[in-house]
């Protein structure tokens, strides 16, 4: 119990921690909402994808889950500050979730889909060592339990929420709201540049 009162006070007092731990949280209800399982399945066969393609799409985007990431130097050489690459990167996939919305066929449907994964392959390893770099290497450890449990609250609350805007508004409009939970993460990436 003093490990997760410990992790707790020291989140209070990082004001960085505090923000990397809300943004991991909103950026996993923002997954819950586009999650693979859920949302793309039924987004691709309401276009009329087979389940065969549906599965070779993923397959595909897994592949890219293998290579990407080993790009992800050669972003961070590009744009210096993490939280202005991440922040970037995660405003190109707000995009590409709002034009879902615009989406009758499947070859955009296909595009977008690889944009936005391509996009988490690249800027996850970039985000783990940012996240990791403003952590003290005593309570390291504790807080990457504690980011877990915030990550476990946010799909608890994010995929019966996923449900729920499917069967109201749509899929369609479920990636747009999935890009609109992304909007205060991007901000507060943004102003974390500047502090």
């Amino acid at each position: 119990m003093n490990k997760i009162k410990e992790s707790f006070i020291y989140i209070q007092k990082n004001k960085i921690v505090f923000i990397l731990l809300l943004s991991s949280f909103l950026l996993s209800v923002s997954t819950c909402l586009r999650g693979f399982k859920l949302v793309w399945v039924i987004l691709f066969t309401d276009l009329g994808l087979s389940a065969v393609i549906i599965g070779l799409i993923n397959s595909v985007s897994a592949i890219g889950g293998i290579f990407l990431p080993y790009t992800s130097k050669y972003f961070s050489k590009l744009i210096k500050s993490e939280s202005k690459l991440i922040a970037t990167m995660f405003f190109i996939q707000i995009l590409a979730l709002f034009s879902i919305f615009f989406v009758n066929d499947y070859i955009s449907a296909i595009i977008l889909f690889l944009i936005i994964y391509i996009i988490i392959d690249i800027i996850s390893p970039i985000r783990n060592y940012f996240f990791q770099k403003q952590v003290n290497s005593k309570i390291r450890a504790t807080l990457t339990s504690t980011e877990n449990m915030f990550k476990s609250i946010a799909y608890i609350i994010g995929v019966p929420l996923a449900a729920y805007f499917i069967e109201t508004v749509g899929v369609n409009l479920t990636f747009v709201f999935s890009g609109v939970i992304l909007i205060p993460f991007v901000i507060l990436l943004y102003k974390l540049k500047n502090n």
